[in-house]
């Protein structure tokens, strides 16, 4: 989901950074009931309009002010008129909701409620936004704007995906479906018998894999350049005592200014971009016990960590985190679902997982003991394994099921007991044990 919490007069990166951490209080928030009273009449509502120094772009605004205290548990959901005189291909964009106190419509209020990407009809028409799963208030005599706004669609072109049955990337258009071999694998990662471990892409598309050798202690970080297939080398290889890599390495991040993160189970090594060689890292995020390493827009890091013995938390960092650094804020509880331990995070710095047969999804401005935006589970969700996770700058979500020898692509509005739209499985796939994957260019 691509909803984030910008403000008109401040850069993107700082907003986003700053609405991370400063949401509403845990079950709280802000929505609409379906009342006439309390559904805004979106289409009479003035022309585009630039939310900030964002790419976001509203489309819809109005301001409610409450005459008396409304508690929605959960909300409903919500439709959205898309005005003929706003001149936009509805398919070139996705549509986002979200409601913050306020006064004005200038630019997109801080988030207090946001829901997942809405779906936009047949006709093109409208967009319904799906409700949420979060109790939510509206408080007597507080101003709240409502928002609709758009953000272009940008839908990755490749799937990149590491099989922990092979030694080999695989890489599949995104579009695929079925019995389908990948477009082409880059082989032998690692050498004879390597076992890669986590893969991420950079904005100029070189795509980095953290790999463990054959002997089962060399660990490397690979970089290879766009559109690398084949037994082609990599360009560059982080490998040595200095890196601080350890047989434990595991998932691999980038962030905004092309730093490497990598995670190696009890800490969180960053590279610089251009690093090479036995480089050192120029930090080390520590007491950590998990795994993942997402990086949002805003270059927080997200990666779960164990919090006791039986819980599991969702925890981000900010960029200048060190060594045995407090988290900025961190999503733990039995609301959350939270339990597993890959992560992703979107264009817009939602961050999402794939815990046992669901798929859940946690705006940026959430935290504590929270419900997510988005749980995808039930009778139609059918994984075995530990699942890795990726999306998209469209807001599609890929899962794979690693015991199950599957790819799945789910819609950017899917919620609840939904199918995936896409399932890529059977003996042609070569699929044994996907583990990680990223999406790219």
């Amino acid at each position: 989901m691509f909803i984030s919490c910008k403000r008109g007069y401040t850069s993107a990166c700082l907003a986003l950074m700053l609405l991370e951490a400063s949401c509403a209080s845990p079950g709280g928030g802000l929505v609409p009931g379906n009342s006439a009273v309390n559904a805004p009449s979106f289409e009479k509502i003035g022309a585009l309009a630039q939310a900030g120094r964002s790419t976001q772009t509203i489309i819809g605004c109005k301001i409610v002010t409450r005459k008396t205290r409304t508690v929605l548990n959960p909300p409903p959901a919500q439709t959205f008129v898309i005005p003929p005189s706003l001149g936009i291909e509805p398919s070139a964009y996705a549509f986002y909701f979200v409601i913050g106190r306020g006064h004005w419509c200038y630019s997109l209020p801080r988030a207090m409620y946001t829901t997942v990407p809405g779906r936009v009809n047949a006709s093109e028409t409208q967009v319904t936004f799906g409700p949420g799963h979060n109790k939510l208030v509206l408080e007597r005599g507080q101003s709240y704007v409502y928002a609709a706004y758009i953000v272009p669609a940008k839908p990755a072109a490749h799937l990149y995906v590491i099989d922990h049955g092979t030694s080999d990337v695989s890489v599949w258009p995104t579009g695929a479906n079925g019995n389908v071999a990948p477009l082409y694998r880059i082989k032998n990662v690692g050498g004879f018998k390597g076992a890669p471990q986590g893969i991420a892409e950079d904005a100029e598309g070189h795509v980095i894999v953290t790999t463990i050798a054959a002997d089962g202690v060399t660990t490397s970080v690979l970089v290879y350049r766009p559109g690398a297939h084949g037994h082609e080398r990599p360009s560059r290889i982080i490998t040595g005592p200095d890196t601080t890599l350890t047989n434990n390495s595991s998932d691999t991040g980038v962030g905004p200014d092309g730093s490497i993160y990598v995670n190696n189970g009890s800490d969180i090594a960053v590279f610089a971009p251009n690093a090479d060689g036995d480089a050192k890292p120029v930090r080390i995020i520590t007491g950590l016990n998990g795994a993942g390493a997402a990086v949002s827009p805003s270059n927080l890091l997200y990666t779960s960590t164990a919090v006791g013995t039986k819980l599991t938390a969702i925890a981000a960092f900010g960029p200048d985190a060190h060594g045995p650094a407090k988290p900025r804020k961190m999503l733990l509880g039995s609301h959350t679902g939270i339990a597993g331990n890959l992560v992703a995070v979107d264009s817009q710095g939602d961050v999402y997982q794939a815990p046992g047969s669901s798929v859940i999804e946690f705006a940026p401005c959430q935290s504590g003991n929270v419900f997510p935006i988005r749980n995808i589970s039930g009778s139609n969700l059918h994984f075995v394994g530990v699942q890795p996770i990726a999306v998209d700058g469209a807001a599609n979500v890929f899962v794979g099921d690693e015991d199950g020898a599957r790819l799945y692509r789910f819609e950017p509005w899917a919620d609840g007991n939904v199918r995936p739209v896409a399932t890529i499985s059977g003996n042609n796939t070569g699929l044994i044990k996907p583990a990680a994957m990223a999406v790219g260019r």
